[in-house]
């Protein structure tokens, strides 16, 4: 078999250009309400990848959004795998018919929905509610509330303002007219200021104007703006304001994201968490059904949907099920690496000679191995499982700047093996912060302690650079599942760590290491005579082992030679009842 080209002669990292220059990190954070701005959704949409079950839940929203009458879904996902790209690019298709945007689609199969969109054209109301509060020292805030905000932020982007009233006219002026006689007049010196007309004569000839005047008083003020009106009839008129011909709008498309954390300050079965309820019934059901309002929801959430909404919303898992661990794989692989001209076929050499040996290749196609190339299976898998576990850690920029790191590195590009996960670990910066954290700064101790270890155990350097590799793998599993971490066998090391036969197997040599190690590094936990149970890191203090004990001792005496040599002289010339009966030399 011809020889493997290195990984940087077949592959390079996807560059990352933003605002004409090149940066070295990925933006993996999606701001929805940023990433929905027209001038921003050609790019949205181009930079999305439609991973096999993620193609399919989009198809699945497209065809019911197609029809007129309004529904809703209930979108879960873990944190991590691009539940929020998907929410922004599914935003702008819906709410942007231009070739410019449906043309940026790479899937045909996607891109072929818009023709059943062409004569659509939803407003898009996009609220992000991680990092945002649903608690006020005055009162709490609702999500009408938050949804009223995005939809006058919204008007105002997309320059409605002149079209677009979103006030509710005859409630504003009663609540208005309830005022006392300081407050109208502060209202009414604003208004004149603002309109260029008494407040008196704007009332009385565009009271719609007034009114609107009136609700942006309250909020240049920040104070709470509560003209009494049902969440049914003020959800309507924001509807029949905003669906009309002067605005080009013929539905409502509502896309909430990380609804947990709203969930979390707001127990759904609290009297706030009735009312956000209410709210979302009355997308989802009433408006669409009692009133013909064509009305577009989904709610994203990392946890499941909640009782009370079941049958309000359809479920949608996202990146779950058969096939969903693989398409985070080629998602990673798709967004941080690409394939130097006509290189292809040079990386389905690395197949043809990982193929026959490791158990983690023996499902995979020549296809199936160039769309994940050339991270190994198991490094995937443990970022996507460290993301998740670390998404509260402010400042930290996973996912896939982990991968995109490593692809930064010559010396990772000079190999001629697929990637595994000690070298994620060695030349990925994000993930070296997040793991200097404190949440893993005594394992990582530890951890370090154990590689110290090993120039001591071995001689020869492919045995230390192995061991290394193993080391690594074991704390990576105990970074992600703690003491459940599962105990891997030498075959399973062997696999992760591509140690190949040489004059042993893999296996053979990784069980050689397991049992020279375990005798001096007290974090690894290996029992040789149950090799079946495999070996774990477990993190423990650097004390002396028995082991070590006897280095100290030789090592101290190693020190000591001419007193060592004056007390064999003694002993030699020592009689019986000196050495206790005993012949030192025997005769």
């Amino acid at each position: 078999m011809p020889a493997r080209r290195p990984l940087g002669e077949i592959i390079e990292r996807v560059p990352v250009v933003k605002n004409g220059k090149e940066q070295d990190y990925l933006d993996t954070t999606i701001y929805l309400e940023t990433a929905i701005e027209p001038d921003n959704r050609a790019e949205t949409v181009r930079l999305y990848y439609f991973a096999n079950t993620l193609k399919s839940a989009f198809e699945e929203i497209l065809l019911s959004f197609a029809d007129p009458r309004g529904t809703g879904f209930w979108l879960t996902a873990e944190y991590g795998v691009g539940k929020s790209h998907f929410l922004a690019t599914l935003a702008c298709l819906l709410a942007d018919n231009s070739d410019k945007v449906w043309n940026s689609v790479h899937e045909e199969e996607v891109r072929s929905y818009r023709f059943k969109f062409e004569k659509r054209r939803l407003f898009p109301v996009v609220v992000g509610l991680r990092g945002k509060t649903s608690i006020n020292t005055d009162r709490p805030i609702t999500l009408l509330d938050q949804l009223e905000k995005e939809i006058d932020e919204t008007i105002t982007k997309l320059g409605l303002e002149n079209k677009i009233n979103i006030t509710p006219v005859a409630e504003t002026l009663n609540l208005f007219d309830g005022f006392n006689n300081s407050l109208q007049g502060t209202i009414n010196s604003y208004i004149q200021q603002k309109s260029g007309q008494k407040s008196g004569d704007l009332r009385k000839n565009s009271p719609d104007k007034f009114a609107d005047h009136v609700r942006r008083f309250f909020k240049e003020n920040s104070i709470p703006f509560e003209p009494k009106v049902s969440i049914n009839d003020r959800l309507h008129y924001l509807y029949n304001q905003i669906v009309d011909n002067k605005t080009g709008f013929n539905g409502l498309l509502f896309i909430i994201d990380e609804y947990e954390t709203w969930l979390s300050q707001r127990p759904i079965t609290s009297q706030e968490g009735m009312f956000d309820s209410n709210v979302i019934q009355a997308l989802t059901e009433i408006l669409p059904k009692q009133y013909g309002c064509e009305i577009f929801t989904v709610i994203a959430s990392q946890t499941d949907i909640p009782a009370q909404l079941a049958g309000r919303l359809k479920p949608l898992p996202l990146l779950a099920g058969s096939g969903a661990e693989r398409d985070y794989h080629v998602i990673c692989a798709y967004r941080v690496r690409r394939y130097k001209s006509d290189m292809e076929k040079e990386a389905k050499l690395y197949y043809h000679s990982f193929y026959h040996e490791f158990a983690f290749y023996k499902n995979e196609t020549e296809d199936t191995f160039l769309d994940t190339f050339p991270f190994h299976p198991l490094a995937y898998e443990t970022v996507r499982r460290f993301t998740s576990s670390v998404q509260d850690m402010a400042g930290v920029r996973l996912g896939l700047n982990i991968f995109y790191d490593v692809m930064k590195s010559q010396e990772v590009l000079a190999l001629d093996t697929p990637i595994t996960l000690n070298y994620l670990h060695e030349f990925s910066p994000s993930l070296q912060n997040a793991l200097a954290s404190p949440r893993f700064g005594d394992s990582q101790k530890k951890f370090r302690d154990a590689l110290a270890q090993l120039p001591r155990v071995f001689n020869d350097r492919e045995d230390v650079h192995i061991a290394e590799a193993i080391i690594t793998t074991l704390y990576m599993q105990y970074v992600i599942s703690g003491e459940q971490a599962i105990p891997m066998t030498a075959s399973e090391l062997a696999d992760a760590t591509l140690t190949s036969t040489g004059p042993i197997t893999g296996e053979q040599r990784v069980e050689m290491l397991l049992g020279d190690m375990v005798i001096r590094i007290p974090q690894l936990e290996y029992d040789a005579s149950k090799k079946d149970r495999g070996a774990r890191f477990v993190p423990k203090e650097m004390g002396p082992t028995p082991q070590q004990l006897l280095e100290i001792i030789k090592e101290d005496y190693e020190k000591r030679s001419l007193e060592v040599n004056e007390c064999w002289e003694k002993l030699l010339i020592a009689s019986p009842a000196e050495t206790r009966g005993q012949l030192l030399i025997p005769v």
